[in-house]
């Protein structure tokens, strides 16, 4: 009889390896799905929890409901990340990391195509990447075009998405466990989540959850056409994920680009915002300002264009650092000053790792340098009160961290 397939790719030392990549960025989280086991607790038995893993994918593989977390956005509204328990997980980052070596066969990569696929010699992939593209395009091509897709995980068609797959990797034997990933569901056992979960348009029966490790992944095999039909168009397109730009030299031009994702895009049923002013698709004209990935692609000094944090995205980060000076929520939730301190530095360190190609860097370290000290001051504040911190010298204020 012939090995499949999928019987080749059910190995052991794969589950490992699986493991090993999850427990090195995983190893720090506190998140369990649905079954209450964290990365740690997993790791105290990683070989019995392997085992069964390898016999269970042997037998036919059964992936958990996913835990959701809702998380506000900058707009005051949630979504809903999905999280599968561990060895759900870990399931997935082997199969990402199968189809990540087919690359090539599944067609994901092109040329404007960014997100969640390894970088090449001489080809970065990511999100600095695809904001150089954009900055690079934009000097010679100073019209833009930016939108994203309608809640485009949650509207992803499954029944494509397994075909699809299917279809490049030309081998059935991954049709189950696909298809079972494709159609993982949330939990439903708490109601408010449930009710989050429609106010955010999830339905049972279609779409992608987010979370989920191999989400990422597939949604490039889910948009490998639509890339496909707009660079054959000639449009100067930079996408990552659902957030897309397309760089042109005259406003038609823009509207054509329009025009035709949209037309792309309803052939797999998903659909692109209105144009218009408040919307999140809009065109830009060569003086005026767009956003792409998190940051404003605009013209600076010697008619250059740049990627900036605006003053409003500047204020919005400070006000969510700075939501650390409520003392009586820090003690709610258990906060010592150590821990305190400890994730502040881990919050900033995030914000410069996530915007270090911005242009104006500079400022959002001095900014966030400024709302760390204060955040700090306050706590010592209630603790020992507001003189006691001003007699601080600079020397007593840099033995606590300050």
């Amino acid at each position: 009889m012939t090995r499949s397939s999928f019987d080749a790719f059910v190995t052991k030392s794969a589950i490992h390896n699986a493991w090993d990549d999850f427990w090195k960025v995983s190893r720090k989280q506190t998140a369990s799905g649905i079954d209450g086991v964290t990365p740690q607790k997993f790791a105290l038995g990683a070989d019995r929890h392997i085992e069964a893993i390898h016999r269970d994918l042997k037998r036919g593989y059964t992936f958990q409901p996913l835990k959701p977390y809702a998380i506000e956005k900058a707009n005051g509204k949630k979504r809903l990340i999905c999280i599968g328990t561990v060895r759900d997980r870990i399931v997935q980052r082997m199969i990402a990391d199968y189809l990540t070596a087919k690359a090539d066969k599944l067609g994901i990569i092109n040329a404007a195509s960014f997100g969640f696929i390894k970088s090449s010699a001489g080809t970065p992939r990511g999100v600095a990447a695809a904001r150089n593209l954009a900055v690079n395009y934009r000097q010679e091509f100073n019209w833009a075009y930016k939108t994203d897709i309608t809640s485009f995980f949650d509207n992803i068609p499954r029944e494509k998405l397994v075909s699809l797959t299917m279809r490049a990797l030309r081998t059935d034997s991954f049709r189950p466990i696909i298809k079972a990933v494709v159609g993982c569901e949330i939990d439903g056992s708490d109601k408010a989540l449930n009710r989050v979960a429609l106010e955010c348009g999830i339905r049972k029966g279609v779409g992608v959850r987010q979370g989920m490790p191999l989400s990422p992944l597939l949604s490039n095999v889910v948009l490998k056409d639509f890339d496909r039909g707009m660079i054959d168009k000639g449009f100067r397109m930079v996408r990552y994920a659902d957030d897309l730009i397309v760089l042109a030299n005259s406003r038609d031009e823009c509207l054509r680009a329009d025009q035709h994702a949209r037309y792309l895009l309803d052939k797999i049923d998903l659909v692109l915002p209105e144009l218009s002013d408040n919307s999140k698709t809009q065109i830009a004209s060569p003086d005026e300002d767009i956003e792409f990935l998190g940051l404003s692609l605009s013209r600076a000094l010697g008619n250059q264009y740049g990627l900036f944090l605006s003053r409003e995205h500047l204020n919005r980060i400070a006000r969510k650092l700075g939501e650390y000076k409520d003392f009586q929520r820090l003690l709610r939730n258990k906060y010592t000053f150590i821990k305190l301190g400890t994730k502040i530095d881990n919050i900033v360190g995030g914000y410069r790792a996530a915007y270090s190609c911005a242009d104006n860097v500079g400022e959002l370290d001095e900014m966030l340098l400024k709302v760390r000290e204060r955040v700090l001051e306050n706590a010592l504040s209630n603790v020992f009160g507001e003189d006691s911190v001003r007699k601080l010298t600079e020397g007593s204020k840099r033995f606590m961290g300050m």
